[in-house]
């Protein structure tokens, strides 16, 4: 299981209110676990895996 964690901002321009908050979603993704779980640290070595970012990719059939 992955938690997510997703930092959410909202400007409301009637009040000039601005909030930020974050968000937590846990999703099975077991391919993303085994990558980001792979390697590790030696005395001399390191394989160290990071996720540095997510995008949405749509479709081809629902970008109509």
């Amino acid at each position: 299981m992955i938690r997510f964690i997703i930092k959410r901002k909202v400007l409301d321009r009637h009040s000039e209110c601005e909030s930020e908050r974050f968000e937590t979603l846990d999703v099975d993704v077991p391919e993303l676990e085994v990558v980001l779980l792979r390697g590790g640290t030696g005395m001399n070595e390191h394989d160290i895996s990071h996720l540095v970012g997510v995008e949405i990719r749509r479709e081809a059939s629902n970008a109509g």
